[in-house]
């Protein structure tokens, strides 16, 4: 979907979730999602750095500590994914057709897309490259070792909490606060699935620009809806070949919402190229796979921010962990030893 608009109607909620347009252009929707979109990321990160301020000015705690409890600027991490192909969309549309667009609005889309496009390698360097690195798993003390008040647990409880949450936890390893900070964006990888991260940004961002292609011919057109699915399908095969997650469930809803995705963009090519044979009848399919990845996608999303909430509210088994390496760090002199 939004793969042909001219801007001038709304775009879906997920692609501009204020809705408003810029000017009265044909491009004002466009133009309304670079520009709002970015304000909406902006105002998220500005409220959670105020949270910190309130924090540190009365609690007395340093701003890594301040910025630990409120998960800043990781929280920042799901906002900017949600809005990373509605903008990078937008951005790619104006400057790629400018005479679309009112004066100026080339330039925005510019500024815009290339921020986009700079987001997984800002990302990498900031946090995941090697000299900024402090983080390393350690074993589920719900699984492993536990405590007299609350041994580990056990048969279909252990097996149940396994499949949600995994069987590791990151904590920090130079007594910081890194994996509070940042730990949103990875938390539920495993050591070696980090790559997913920049990778799945990364895909956003090919589709957006194959999606912002102005084809000039039926053959530019399937060329473009090929690249398209080939890179939902890269997608899934990685996903499913690699299971970069600790926790089965989150390997088998992305796999599954990838597969749901990869099957409707293929549908949806096939049909296209083929519009008088079989392929008219695969448009029924494409929207019901559409549809479904959605709401496996809305059903996920949902028992994350759950599992999350009962993480942080209920069972603490992040916090407490990375508390507990912490201490074990300072106690041991440690402190500020470098990633490994």
């Amino acid at each position: 979907e939004d793969v042909d608009v001219d801007g001038g109607q709304p775009l879906d909620w997920e692609m501009h979730p204020g809705g408003v347009g810029v000017g009265a252009g044909g491009a004002r929707f466009l133009l309304g999602a670079a520009v709002f979109n970015p304000i909406l990321l902006a105002g998220f990160a500005a409220l959670f750095a105020l949270v910190a301020g309130a924090l540190r000015a009365c609690a007395g705690l340093s701003w890594a500590a301040a910025w630990g409890h409120v998960r800043f600027p990781g929280l920042c991490y799901i906002p900017l994914l949600f809005l990373l192909q509605g903008s990078s969309l937008a951005g790619a549309q104006l400057a790629f057709s400018p005479a679309r667009g009112p004066p100026g609005g080339a330039a925005v889309g510019g500024v815009v897309l290339c921020a986009c496009v700079a987001s997984p390698g800002v990302l990498y360097y900031a946090t995941l490259r090697h000299v900024r690195w402090r983080a390393a798993v350690e074993p589920d003390p719900r699984l492993h070792g536990g405590t007299p008040a609350q041994p580990p647990l056990d048969g279909w409880k252990r097996r149940v909490y396994r499949f949600v949450f995994g069987a590791h936890i990151w904590v920090s390893t130079d007594g910081s606060h890194f994996c509070e900070q940042y730990g949103v964006a990875f938390d539920t990888l495993r050591p070696d699935g980090l790559w997913f991260v920049p990778c799945e940004m990364a895909s956003i961002l090919v589709i957006s620009l194959l999606s912002a292609w102005r084809p000039g011919s039926m053959t530019e057109c399937h060329v473009r809806n090929s690249l398209i699915t080939l890179t939902c399908g890269a997608v899934f095969a990685a996903v499913a070949a690699a299971r970069p997650f600790s926790a089965a469930f989150e390997n088998l809803a992305v796999a599954v919402i990838a597969l749901l995705l990869f099957a409707a963009v293929a549908c949806v090519t096939f049909a296209l190229a083929y519009p008088d044979g079989a392929g008219g009848t695969l448009l029924p399919v494409a929207m019901t796979c559409l549809l479904a990845s959605g709401w496996l996608a809305v059903l996920k999303a949902t028992v994350d921010l759950g599992g999350y909430l009962c993480d942080m509210c209920v069972l603490a088994r992040r916090s407490t962990a990375r508390a507990d390496a912490r201490d074990r760090v300072l106690r041991e002199g440690r402190g500020g030893m470098p990633l490994r």
